[in-house]
């Protein structure tokens, strides 16, 4: 998938246009699929990096 994307637990914003275009929550990996965790208790599948924006991410050094 790349090392372009953040870490998991980073803050993200949904940036594709879709129905979730906006939403913001925590960036996870079930399996192999990249998911955003949002607060309403649903999970997002982002299957492209451009697909979100980085909000805050904690800092692993």
């Amino acid at each position: 998938m790349g090392d372009d994307w953040p870490p998991e637990g980073a803050l993200v914003r949904i940036r594709d246009g879709s129905e979730a275009h906006g939403d913001e929550g925590e960036l996870a990996l079930y399996g192999e699929v990249w998911m955003v965790e949002l607060d309403e208790g649903y999970i997002w599948p982002i299957l492209h990096r451009h697909e979100i924006e980085v909000i805050k991410q904690e800092d692993s050094q």
